[in-house]
């Protein structure tokens, strides 16, 4: 902790303590002559709104108001004083508060002085003393497996299926139809209908064989049991009592792989071109990795190298922005996850603090040129009119995310540059 300092304002006296790196403890005297200023500007406030009987709006007595309205005119003249005097002081020391400030009342009577305690968290100020020097290893890229490129193919075929209704029994592959009412402990009485493809995971097995035994327009009363490893806990291994109705049976008919699916699909002259569009992208995702994984290692080697703090409400808003607990969240599990988390919140937290830095001090921040074009070139790809790609990139907050992305490619080219990778 750093020796307190004190300065003074024409009427206001402030001592600030460092007890950490990140962290401010004002304690913050307001001289009595202001705080009778404040709640004689309350107290006004007070009667302009009241309303009495005989008196016109406005024209209250104020002794009357006092009389009445004194608990609420001191919460309002404490309330009034503690934030105008903080913003003063936070301004008058150069501090940027980040975090909402602990505030602990010192003294506050009548007609004197308020002597208050404020803590706070306050951006961090980061010196980088050593960014280069360091020996990388690049990462390989792997090339990629015939096998890889037919099952993009593969799904390329499954996203254009076509499904033809059927009159039989479904099997593994179909799509159904269902109307599913529980007979027995129903937590939502009545029926319910599902639309869904078979041997998918989409339904437990028992219901999945219940369906397959069915035929288009026929409906059943069928015990099922849920498996040992359900997601809700309470049901494993429970039975239940259901009704389904088999409404609609879907058969799925894959395009052929041929020059003209290429074409429809890609936009391209035939299937071979097509296999290699895809290699060239599932190569270029294996680059995007590679280099992933390279920027990475430079910046664990530069965080190792140039070790600080961050401030704890830094990382308690990263935790709460990862870990958004349902409304029946077990508090117990939701601690540990957050203390499982914890260390991921704090790297994540200093990778961004030293891009920054290094942006600040290498002046490698995006410039609206450079976001600008990236805009057209993306616009370009989509088919979109720019106007209109800009547009929504500014109303869904895109277009900061395309400054971030191109301010942290700018950082890392620079840290590359500082180092030798092999």
């Amino acid at each position: 902790m750093t020796p307190a300092t004190t300065s003074e304002t024409t009427d206001l006296r402030v001592s600030v303590e460092s007890p950490s790196a990140w962290n401010r403890k004002l304690t913050i005297t307001v001289p009595a002559p202001r705080v009778q200023s404040a709640r004689a500007r309350v107290i006004e406030a007070f009667v302009q709104k009241a309303r009495r009987p005989g008196f016109r709006r406005g024209h209250v007595p104020k002794t009357l108001i006092e009389k009445e309205l004194g608990r609420d005119i001191e919460r309002e003249t404490l309330q009034r004083v503690l934030e105008e005097s903080f913003r003063e002081a936070v301004a008058r020391e150069g501090l940027e508060p980040i975090s909402e400030g602990a505030i602990e009342i010192v003294r506050y009577a009548a007609d004197s002085d308020v002597v208050f305690e404020v803590a706070f968290d306050i951006r961090p100020e980061i010196r980088l003393a050593r960014l280069g020097g360091f020996k990388i290893k690049r990462p390989p890229v792997e090339p990629v497996p015939d096998q890889e490129i037919e099952e993009a193919l593969r799904a390329l075929q499954e996203a254009r299926a076509i499904w033809n209704p059927v009159e039989r029994a479904p099997g593994p592959g179909d799509k159904v139809a269902v109307v599913v009412t529980v007979l027995e402990g129903a937590e939502e009485p009545g029926p319910r209908r599902y639309e869904f493809p078979l041997a998918e995971g989409h339904a437990i097995p028992d219901v999945e064989s219940a369906i397959q035994s069915l035929s288009p327009g026929s409906e059943g009363e069928f015990i099922v049991r849920y498996p040992a490893d359900f997601p809700d806990e309470p049901k494993r291994g429970t039975s239940q009592r259901l009704r389904i109705r088999l409404e609609a049976v879907w058969s799925k008919q894959l395009p052929a792989l041929s020059d003209e699916f290429a074409r429809d699909a890609a936009g391209v002259a035939g299937l071979e071109e097509l296999r290699g569009q895809i290699a060239a992208d599932l190569r270029r995702r294996r680059e995007d990795e590679a280099r992933r994984r390279l920027q990475s290692e430079i910046l664990d080697r530069v965080l190792e190298a140039n070790p600080f703090e961050v401030p704890e409400s830094m990382v308690r808003r990263y935790l709460d922005t990862l870990l958004v607990p349902a409304a029946d969240a077990d508090p117990e599990a939701l601690e540990r996850a957050r203390a499982r988390y914890r260390p991921a919140a704090v790297w994540g937290i200093r990778r961004t603090l030293v891009v920054q830095r290094v942006a600040d001090d290498a002046g490698l921040n995006a410039t609206p040129e450079e976001v600008s074009a990236r805009v057209e070139a993306l616009a370009a790809r989509a088919g979109t009119p720019i106007a209109e790609a800009r547009r929504h990139l500014e109303q869904s907050g895109g277009l900061r995310e395309i400054a971030r992305r191109i301010t942290e490619e700018k950082v890392f080219e620079h840290l590359a540059s500082l180092n030798t990778i092999e």
